[in-house]
């Protein structure tokens, strides 16, 4: 079936309905999905995550560091 016709014909279905007073034009609520429990790609995430964090504060303190041995370098 071609698919100019197929939405005529749904479109047209969709008027019948109006006219029936059993179409709504509002829309419905959305479905609330049951809660699911963690599955490993959640635990991957969350570990990557961690990872990350301790990646960016081990850089920052060895900047500090390099920074206070520039600093007693310097001085000398």
């Amino acid at each position: 079936m071609c698919g100019i016709t197929q939405e005529a014909q749904v479109l047209e279905k969709v008027s019948e309905l109006r006219k029936k007073g059993m179409w709504s034009i509002r829309r419905l609520p959305k479905a609330v999905e049951p809660p699911h429990g963690k599955a490993h790609w959640d635990y991957v995430l969350e570990e990557m995550q961690w990872l990350a964090n301790d990646f960016a504060q081990e850089r920052k303190w060895k900047k500090a560091g390099a920074r206070k041995v520039r600093h007693y370098v310097v001085q000398e």
